[in-house]
């Protein structure tokens, strides 16, 4: 399984609230978050790396490989239910953090393809190859009003209301994860990304970039991004097996 990720301040912004990881769980078994950070000067990058501790120190300790897919959505479920506690009463206890929170999509992936996928916000997770296809579902206002057909995805990047989210980390008490099952096939890219990746390139862009190896695939997406404009933060995981 090859695994690689990077992240970008951007064109525009003086901060980068995205935060990142990768990496094993066991020989057959590794996994990817890409979390983003909001609240500007309430600390969004704060919000966004406590999430990546939380969700990298409950995996290493619970999981294991023998679980179901049962077991692995009540393990993502779990973990990230305690990593919105743990922002929000960081926010709620200190004046400094109030209002901060983050984005989150996370995906568990085996050897044999098997891709287990948990989204709040709207972070999102592709599998492309000579097509595009969006495993996960934006927790946005945009999204809601392409699934009640009142606008379409291709006009979802230019709405006045194309940034504002409707659920994230921390927020509030409580959170709901929505979970996904898939896999990813041979030949088959998968690519975990903030909305500032996603917002700026097309699927074409997705398609061509993932025929180069990883790492390359990785930096070409993100130089596209930046010659879009680079008004966000910019954060990307990429992974074959």
């Amino acid at each position: 399984m090859k695994i690689f990720g990077l992240t970008d301040i951007g064109k525009v912004r003086e901060l980068n609230e995205d935060s990142l990881i990768f990496d094993n769980l066991t020989a057959k078994t590794a996994y990817i978050a890409v979390c983003d950070g909001m609240g500007g000067a309430n600390h969004g990058e704060v919000a966004s790396k406590m999430a990546i501790e939380r969700i990298k120190g409950n995996f290493s300790v619970n999981f294991r490989d023998e679980y179901s897919e049962a077991n692995t959505k009540n393990l993502i479920i779990t973990t990230l239910n305690l990593a919105n506690s743990d922002i929000y009463y960081k926010s709620n206890g200190n004046p400094e953090f109030s209002g901060m929170g983050t984005t989150v999509c996370l995906a568990i992936i085996k050897d044999n393809g098997e891709l287990i996928v948990g989204n709040i916000g709207d972070s999102r997770a592709y599998i492309v190859s000579d097509s595009v296809r969006q495993i996960s579902e934006d927790h946005s206002i945009v999204w809601n009003l392409v699934k009640k057909g009142e606008i379409t995805k291709d006009e979802i990047e230019t709405h006045p209301d194309r940034n504002v989210i409707t659920r994230a980390l921390g927020v509030e008490k409580n959170v709901e994860t929505d979970i996904f099952f898939d896999s990813l096939n041979s030949g088959e890219t998968l690519l975990i990304c903030s909305d500032g990746l996603s917002g700026y390139v097309t699927d074409n862009d997705m398609i061509e970039c993932c025929k180069e190896p990883i790492e390359e695939a990785a930096q070409s997406l993100i130089d596209i991004a930046n010659a879009a404009g680079g008004k966000d933060n910019i954060t990307i995981v990429l992974c074959r097996i």
